[in-house]
């Protein structure tokens, strides 16, 4: 008894404060993000977040040399932005589209109940009523126009917060020589209702507040931004007030808001609709399950894209931790204080909050310092720290966030990928999961055993105590199966299994189909910890042999499988 109790207390200490659920109930609608102050404090949260330089429209560029600074932004491809030295990049947020020949806007933002009875979405209103980094572009030269993002609603649904739903769905991209290149895609749709925040005005030629002199924000700051006391020199993200979630800030309709996030109130379907001026590449990560991805290629004059995805919403595990240093079980104070064990500042974690609070030799000592990791979801590392912490919250989550999202993955995610899976001219497959952290990049392909795996990680139980299952879906085209395995046009077939940290295979349920040059592979209502989803590939009357070069060896499938060249069959 003792033992229980001794347990039960060192994971109330660690564990935070969070908004309430019933008893039994997830957490969903509530969920606060980290907001402790206090020195000595060591925190986290592993949850996945848009990238600061994808939630707003700007056009800049990375540095400049005199000072050097992370972003400068400009207003105008043919204005200020020629005077801009070094490599301009750009995110714009699309408006909804306004004809039918409209190009870089959002055609439909439709609902999708379980009957299969469509509802479609109306634009509300721009939600900034303008972006601090809003630009004109020149889609002739391949850059649209940056604005806001929007607000729909839906007739006769609600949410726990309200009707409105907002929606960011944007591309990004930069130029090279004349034009300027589409590269990634990203969108969202988010249930959320406002909250009253002080309104900031920008003064046209200090670019501070005229309320308050402050910094107004999210917002990056321009290449000839004067030179003030209070004068922002980089960029500054969306700022989440303590006590609620912002997905977005800014003036709406002349007063200062923040657009909190709320739950969804129950599983939806949506379908979002896009038009783009070219194809973003590589591959797409999807938080929604039952996924459909269709492309229609523009018919002339118009050049482009009309991407549709579709999708359901899913629950997907936060944890939220932390407690002072001191505190800490001594494997965690063990492994934050080892230089490099994980990414992040000095080595440790995803990520922290530098300018917090201080003491006397803070850089080593993690007892003088504020410390606050946020570890990318997509990383190896980010699944090995939350390993780390899993074993001192009872392998249970925080929160259960009610998600629809999609992005493109970044170059550094597909850094290691395979060649076969990579695509330089369209969108190669997407990768859609529930799990709290993912590989980076798309499934990476094994040779040794001639599978491709994927490596995910969340809490064994919900927020509300019932055992989290587990989701994961790949839509791929087959060329790229072929070309991983060297196959022939004929037919392919595909085996799945989930295996778990134990080595144990399971799978609750599976759907594999090959349909118009993609391939479509599903598991569902598998268990985590940290499982790894492996996936293999035939075709025709294929077999395989194994093939050893030194200490290396692979798995060559195929109908007449032959071994690299310098390896030899293992008999």
């Amino acid at each position: 008894m003792a033992w229980t109790c001794l347990i039960s207390l060192l994971l109330l200490s660690i564990s935070g404060v969070n908004g309430v659920a019933a008893e039994g109930a997830d957490l969903d609608d509530g969920y606060v993000r980290p907001d402790k102050k206090d020195l000595g404090y060591v925190g986290v949260e592993f949850r996945q977040q848009d990238s600061d330089n994808q939630i707003y429209s700007w056009v800049g560029t990375e540095g400049r040399s005199e000072p050097l600074q992370e972003f400068a932004a400009c207003s105008d491809v043919h204005g200020d932005c020629k005077l801009v030295r070094g490599e301009i990049e750009f995110t714009a947020i699309l408006p909804p589209c306004q004809s039918a020949t409209d190009n870089y806007c959002i055609v439909e933002v439709v609902s999708i109940d379980a009957s299969g009875s469509e509802v479609k979405g109306s634009f509300h209103s721009y939600f900034p009523d303008r972006g601090l980094n809003d630009f004109v572009g020149d889609e002739s030269i391949g850059i649209p126009s940056g604005g806001p993002a929007s607000l729909w609603v839906f007739p006769g649904i609600s949410h726990v917060g309200g009707d409105k739903f907002f929606v960011r769905a944007g591309v990004s991209g930069k130029k090279q020589k004349s034009k300027y290149v589409t590269q990634t895609f990203q969108a969202g749709i988010t249930p959320v209702s406002p909250i009253p925040i002080p309104t900031c005005t920008e003064d046209p030629i200090t670019r501070v507040s005229i309320e308050s002199g402050s910094i107004c924000s999210p917002r990056i700051s321009y290449f000839d931004e004067p030179e003030t006391t209070n004068s922002l020199r980089g960029r500054m993200g969306a700022i989440s007030l303590g006590g609620e979630d912002c997905v977005m800030q800014g003036n709406y309709q002349g007063e200062g808001a923040c657009m909190n996030r709320r739950a969804f109130s129950s599983e939806m379907r949506f379908r979002l609709v896009v038009r783009l001026g070219e194809y973003p590449k590589g591959w797409l990560h999807g938080r929604f399950s039952n996924p459909e991805v269709n492309f229609t290629d523009l018919l002339a004059p118009m050049k482009g894209v009309q991407i549709s995805l579709s999708g359901n919403t899913t629950a997907v595990p936060v944890l939220k931790s932390g407690a002072s240093y001191a505190e800490l079980p001594a494997k965690l104070q063990a492994a934050y204080n080892r230089v490099n064990k994980w990414v992040g500042f000095q080595g440790r974690g995803g990520c922290c909050g530098t300018g917090i609070a201080r003491g006397e030799n803070w850089e080593n000592d993690l007892s003088q310092f504020n410390y606050l990791s946020y570890p990318s979801a997509w990383s190896d590392h980010g699944i090995d720290e939350l390993n780390a912490w899993l074993p001192y919250v009872g392998d249970k989550a925080t929160a259960n966030l009610s998600t629809w999202s999609v992005r493109t993955l970044s170059t550094e995610e597909m850094a290691e990928a395979d060649n076969c899976l990579k695509d330089e001219k369209k969108i190669a497959g997407i990768v859609t999961t529930n799990a709290t952290q993912y590989s980076p990049g798309p499934p990476k392909f094994n040779g040794s055993t001639g599978t491709l795996d994927y490596r995910v990680a969340a809490p064994h139980y919900r927020s509300g105590g019932d055992t989290f299952l587990g989701m994961y879906n790949l839509i791929m085209r087959s060329e790229l199966a072929r070309c991983l395995y060297g196959f022939s046009n004929a037919p392919l077939s595909a085996s799945i299994s989930v295996v778990d940290e134990k080595g144990v295979t399971s799978v609750g349920t599976k759907n594999i189909s090959e349909k118009d040059g993609w391939i479509k592979i599903a598991a569902y209502g598998f268990g985590f910890s940290t499982p790894t989803i492996k996936i293999r590939f035939t075709s025709g009357k294929s077999k395989s042999i194994v093939c050893v070069k030194g200490k290396t060896v692979r798995t060559i499938t195929g109908v007449k499988p032959v071994c690299p060249k310098g390896s030899k069959v293992r008999k």
